[in-house]
């Protein structure tokens, strides 16, 4: 049994020993779905220099973008395998296959760069980050694309009544897709408003017909393109934040030289602290221009009455994360301080306070 672990190890180390062996160039193919649009996608070419330049062109990095390397599943598989060396994935599809990942898409719970920040690096994290080592890849850190809201277009079914100042209220008998994800679907069945799920290349069709009248996605994967020309509101929902975390295959970068192991590490992590405040400033900086220029006109959301809907989801989740993290892990404690319940009733809301710590242990 331990001679055919160590002739695994051998075949999978191979290729990069091999390398190091003949002083020949190490391959870091770096995958991510999106393109130069997005802020943590841009920051992977100065990633590029500085690890080349730090390891003196020893490691050669290829920025495979744009879906250059597949889907976000395709490249979660590859990077597992060692096909590609690292690269970006939502924590949305990282939760598919590291259930622990799921408390990070909880709605309601990070609501700014502070306890973004602060979460950053907790003991809660860390044990988060564990569970990938099953499956042979590390998360080095993190990126933000935002949080997410409702895009309403200009062929929005109207209401009897002028739905007032609160988002949830526009929800009401509108038809919106989201994303091909089931937990974002599970989290927006608990909100009014009927939900479907739309293939992207039969997105414009289904825009045009009327069949959908508004898209959730965050403001920075929408803007300047072809859909702001249909977009007549924004209902600023702000529950769920969107993070990519950055990982890599882990054998490939115990293979590396020390020294090289730093310079992987240092570099990708310092561009995870930039794509992290990034992207939340990116994000704050589109919806202030939405707000200034009223197009689309962006419609707040009661944040009393959506935690009251979202609560029985949070709380049932969070018993199914504490069961597989343990107790010591205090997810709860994400949820309750932002949010002050008197019961697990949701009928009735004795204090609901918005903080700036989020209280991880």
């Amino acid at each position: 049994m331990h001679r055919l672990i160590l002739l695994a190890l051998m075949y999978l180390l191979a290729p990069w020993t091999m390398a190091l062996a003949n002083d020949e160039v190490i391959p870091m193919r770096i995958t991510a779905v999106q393109g130069e649009g997005m802020v943590y996608v841009r920051l992977l070419h100065q990633l590029k220099q500085n690890i080349e330049n730090g390891t003196q062109g020893r490691i050669r990095v290829e920025l495979l973008t744009n879906g250059a390397g597949g889907s976000e599943i395709d490249a979660l598989k590859n990077q597992i395998r060692g096909n590609v060396e690292g690269g970006w994935i939502s924590v949305l599809t990282l939760a598919q296959a590291f259930k622990a990942f799921r408390v990070m898409t909880l709605p309601m719970v990070f609501n700014d760069a502070e306890q973004l920040n602060h979460f950053v690096g907790s003991k809660l994290d860390t044990a988060i980050r564990a569970t990938t080592k099953t499956k042979n890849i590390k998360v080095l850190g993190y990126g933000s694309y935002g949080f997410y809201g409702i895009l309403l277009f200009e062929n929005m079914k109207k209401q009897k009544t002028r739905p007032g100042n609160d988002a949830l209220d526009w929800m009401n008998h509108q038809t919106i897709r989201v994303p091909e994800d089931d937990w974002i679907g599970t989290v927006q069945a608990t909100l009014p408003g009927k939900k479907v799920q739309v293939p992207s290349v039969d997105l414009m069709k289904a825009m045009d017909s009327g069949w959908i009248t508004g898209l959730l996605i965050t403001p920075e994967l929408v803007a300047n393109k072809e859909l702001m020309q249909k977009a007549a509101y924004f209902l600023n929902l702000r529950h769920l934040h969107a993070w990519s975390a950055f990982s890599v295959n882990q054998t490939w970068l115990e293979s590396l030289p020390r020294e090289y192991q730093k310079v992987v590490q240092h570099e990708v992590r310092a561009m995870c602290q930039q794509a992290l405040d990034g992207g939340l400033a990116h994000h704050d900086a589109l919806v202030a221009h939405w707000y200034e220029t009223r197009h689309p006109r962006v419609v707040q959301t009661s944040w009393d009455r959506m935690a009251i809907l979202v609560q029985p989801l949070v709380e049932k989740t969070i018993q199914q994360m504490e069961r597989l993290l343990g107790p010591s892990s205090r997810v709860s404690i994400l949820w309750e301080n932002n949010y002050k319940f008197s019961n697990t009733s949701t009928a009735n809301v004795v204090s609901m306070n918005h903080v700036n710590q989020s209280g991880l242990p």
